[in-house]
């Protein structure tokens, strides 16, 4: 089960790489430097999990990673010019 969700990790991983590239075409600096940095912690998180190490993702990590979230839902708002913020982005 290990090496199933080392590969697909790997696939996932494979496929950011070519949208955060498009996102430095479409959008500009911002935004893709919080989705790498999103999408570092998540694989930091991944790789623990898949060593073994459940207990690595704690409610703490949790936090930090709906942080950033919130963070790249506005960044990305700014950058693509939206102006209605009160509304949920799903």
């Amino acid at each position: 089960m290990r090496y199933q969700a080392t590969a697909q990790f790997d696939e996932c991983n494979t496929k950011y790489d070519h949208a955060k590239d498009l996102a430095d075409l479409v959008v500009g600096k911002e935004l893709p430097k919080h989705l790498s940095a999103y999408f570092q912690m998540v694989g930091s998180i991944a790789k623990e999990i898949i060593k073994g190490n459940a207990g690595y993702f704690t409610s703490e990590r949790m936090k930090e990673l709906s942080e950033k979230s919130n963070e790249i839902v506005q960044v990305a708002r700014k950058e693509l010019n939206v102006k209605n913020t009160d509304c949920v982005v799903a």
